[in-house]
């Protein structure tokens, strides 16, 4: 079946009227009565005296005491007004453009990149520990009383505590081997001593700055 028509738009009416022509409406916005013609002889008066800044005689009304009321003039459009981007507008279009381009723009965004950086555990360095290179363990080492005497708190990876006593003339590879004796260090390990904790990777160093020190057992991997 055939739509129906859409119905005819309302004619614009032109023309003068004045609140005084609508008694009992309300005054912010009055149904308007029919318009007087602008050559009609009462609107020509009343053009007139606007033109000459005067109040127009029908607009002139006095107080109790007699004083002339002030009027004030205020012109409002009270015709709907149509979308500014509905159908028809000559706006409708660069909006649906706009909203185009911004689909696309963001169907052809670069998803965000994963995270690939190092993290940084709290009271630890930046930098992840450097390995230490895998040496040949010496034989347990003997402490010699004569020679000065360090002790060294190790804290293993299973969490046992451990008190290694060493010469100051001992190397890093002897407290390994300490570690060892204790029945660690079967999986690859790294060393780690100061704060912030920094890997004891030369196995050759001695352990004479070591005393009194905490050192840490942090498995690979």
């Amino acid at each position: 079946a055939a739509a129906a028509p859409a119905p005819a738009p309302e004619a614009r009416r032109s023309g003068l009227a004045t609140l005084g022509d609508s008694r009992g409406a309300k005054p912010s916005r009055p149904k308007l009565p029919d318009l007087r013609p602008f050559d009609a002889p009462e609107s020509r008066e009343f053009l007139a005296a606007l033109e000459r800044n005067h109040v127009p005689r029908e607009l002139r009304s006095s107080d109790e005491m007699g004083r002339a009321r002030r009027v004030r003039f205020v012109v409002d459009d009270a015709r709907p007004l149509p979308c500014p981007w509905g159908e028809g507008s000559p706006l409708a279009g660069e909006l649906r453009q706009a909203m185009a381009r911004q689909e696309a723009q963001a169907a052809s965004a670069a998803p965000p990149a994963a995270f690939q950086g190092a993290g940084q555990t709290l009271g630890g360095s930046s930098a992840a520990p450097a390995a230490a290179p895998v040496v040949e363990l010496p034989d347990a080492p003997v402490v010699d009383a004569t020679k000065p005497a360090v002790k060294i708190r190790v804290r293993l990876a299973g969490g046992k505590a451990l008190t290694a006593t060493l010469n100051a003339d001992h190397t890093v590879a002897h407290l390994r081997a300490v570690i060892a004796a204790d029945g660690g260090g079967e999986t690859p390990y790294d060393l780690l001593a100061g704060f912030p904790p920094k890997p004891l990777a030369d196995a050759s160093a001695t352990v004479a700055d070591l005393n009194g020190q905490a050192v840490q057992m942090k498995l690979r991997g």
